[in-house]
């Protein structure tokens, strides 16, 4: 442990310096510390979103590790270091994100890295205590209620991969309608009403990737409503959207706002230029609902879900052109 306590500080210390060399603000003062806070409410509702990713994602690691206390009473644990220092790192990549605003799937890179060691040594242990005969009635049954819980993990992960094959191909249509018009009408509106990475994402690709420089991307705000055409009107829409699932850059409630706030704008002469949409029947198995009983209005417990979610799923995009004025 000394080694990885002198790499640890060797690490730290060279990231301050780069840190400092690179970047003006402190430590305290960036954009990204904003999103951290050590409240008691924000841990609360941390540790209850993680609980659901825990359960959602590694329900089946907890009969294995009722082999590995068996095999701590009976003196028989191996690899007990690996071990150790495997649940040490889990539980504090999960404890350097609790304070963190929100909590998406790929926060969980790291701890699967520790769960799947811990997982592959227990699992080891079962399969040794039914090979040995030794109380290999608990082992049997360890394995059996392990190997459920994670074919529940299949279809979910079979709806994320879909759910995110269709909101690529949503975008990629979208972003290609936009370049084939924008030679002509140079302005575009999208419906998302603050600055996100979506918005950042469609100027980028316009500016940059396809060098229309002379496009401009903004947010619509309601309070402005739209500036006089031609305008090109991008607005996103979703319907059934999983909780526990990839990260998405517009959420259902909040779009469906910005959706009836844009409409009650334009009026209901406006024509859709172009509309595309993706759409499957999700298959989620949704065990982090049973949680919900103890916590019943917190995180993804506040909305109603069915524990077998088969519905159907859609997200895409509608433009809208708002010609000039002709006299203008």
């Amino acid at each position: 442990w000394e080694t990885l306590l002198m790499a640890s500080s060797v690490a730290t210390l060279a990231y301050l310096a780069l840190r400092s060399q690179f970047l003006e603000v402190s430590l305290s003062e960036g954009s990204y510390t904003n999103n951290l806070e050590l409240s008691v409410a924000r841990l609360i509702d941390s540790t209850v979103r993680w609980s659901g990713w825990l359960v959602r994602d590694f329900a089946w690691l907890a009969p294995l590790l009722l082999i590995l206390i068996l095999d701590l009473v009976d003196r028989k644990l191996e690899h007990s270091r690996l071990l150790a220092g495997s649940a040490i790192w889990t539980v504090a990549w999960i404890l350097i994100y609790l304070p963190w605003e929100f909590t998406v799937e790929y926060y969980m890179l790291p701890v699967a890295i520790g769960v799947s060691i811990i997982g592959g040594a227990a699992l080891n242990s079962t399969v040794t205590r039914i090979r040995e005969k030794r109380r290999s009635a608990w082992a049997w049954l360890s394995l059996g209620l392990a190997s459920i819980l994670w074919l529940t993990t299949l279809p979910n992960n079979y709806s994320n991969a879909r759910q995110q094959l269709a909101v690529d191909t949503s975008n990629a249509r979208m972003l290609e309608y936009l370049v084939l018009q924008v030679d002509d009408v140079q302005d575009v509106i999208v419906n998302i009403q603050y600055e996100n990475e979506y918005v950042y994402e469609v100027r980028t690709y316009l500016q940059e990737v396809w060098g229309l420089q002379g496009t401009s991307v903004e947010v619509f705000s309601p309070g402005e409503g739209l500036a006089p055409g031609p305008l090109l009107v991008a607005s996103p829409f979703v319907l059934h959207q999983p909780l526990l699932a990839v990260r998405m850059g517009v959420v259902e409630s909040t779009q469906s706002e910005w959706n009836q706030s844009l409409a009650e704008t334009m009026g209901s002469q406006t024509e859709i230029a172009f509309e595309w949409e993706e759409s499957f029947g999700l298959v989620l198995i949704d065990l982090p609902r049973l949680l919900c009983a103890a916590l019943p209005d917190r995180g993804y417990c506040a909305a109603e879900r069915p524990f077998i979610d088969t519905r159907e799923f859609s997200y895409g995009w509608k433009i809208y052109e708002l010609p000039g004025d002709p006299g203008g």
